[in-house]
């Protein structure tokens, strides 16, 4: 959700725009969106296994199997590479926003918020 000024809505919604379009299976797929006053709420797919950070606490000080973190990384890697090709820096990188779901706990970057545009 966003509360704004009318510019930043404005902005927001580009963003939802070119965000709709991403097609890559380590993005989080945007549903909709609405817009009530001057917040913006965003609907993107559910990750039924919540995000990363929940991950590792749930791990409960037991270390991550290697062959788990290349997968993670590599996925990362790979929608990074995507959204970069678009010309998008994602600029909030961090466990909270990398959603898991699936049997494979497959990555999704979600959390768009703070994407910029370098192109």
């Amino acid at each position: 959700m966003l509360h704004g000024d009318t510019n930043e809505l404005n902005e927001k919604l580009m963003e939802c725009n070119l965000i709709k379009n991403f097609k890559h299976p380590n993005i989080c797929k945007f549903e909709s969106y609405f817009v009530t006053g001057k917040v913006l709420c965003i609907l993107n797919e559910f990750c039924d296994k919540g995000d990363l950070e929940i991950y590792i606490k749930n791990q409960n000080g037991l270390p991550i199997s290697e062959s788990r973190i290349k997968k993670f990384i590599l996925e990362i890697l790979l929608a990074i590479n995507f959204l970069h090709n678009y010309d998008i820096i994602h600029r909030d990188l961090k466990p909270s926003n990398l959603f898991l779901k699936g049997k494979d706990y497959q990555i999704n970057i979600g959390d768009f918020g703070e994407a910029a545009g370098c192109g």
